[in-house]
């Protein structure tokens, strides 16, 4: 169970940036690599300098990144930006090891942005 804490006392009251959109492999169709991720940052003041990836469940059949709110909520109140990866799935026929090659592009471009 995730546990948050009120707005006001956890997160100041400046609302966090806009999330960035990009796609994993800016140099490819996304109509054939739809992999992206998605990179939000805490509020200026709280920023610790800590990222942690999320690759949202789904058996890599189906993804929901919408779904990803309140994590990254949680994540925000303790300072540590978030980048919710959006990989390519067995349903969209993109088969193993294509999970783990986004995965390992998505880490490359966390380092690249520390």
């Amino acid at each position: 169970q995730i546990l948050l804490c009120p707005r006001e006392t956890c997160c100041g009251s400046l609302p966090p940036p806009r999330p960035l959109h990009r796609p994993l492999r800016p140099h490819t169709d996304p109509r054939v690599d739809p992999a992206f991720t998605i990179r939000s940052l805490p509020p200026e003041g709280r920023r610790s300098g800590a990222a942690v990836i999320i690759l949202p469940g789904g058996n890599y059949n189906n993804i929901n990144v919408r779904s990803m709110h309140r994590p990254i909520q949680w994540l925000h109140s303790m300072g540590i930006a978030v980048y919710v990866l959006r990989y390519r799935l067995r349903s969209e026929m993109h088969y193993w090891p294509a999970q783990i090659e986004d995965t390992e592009e998505a880490v490359r471009l966390v380092k690249a942005e520390a």
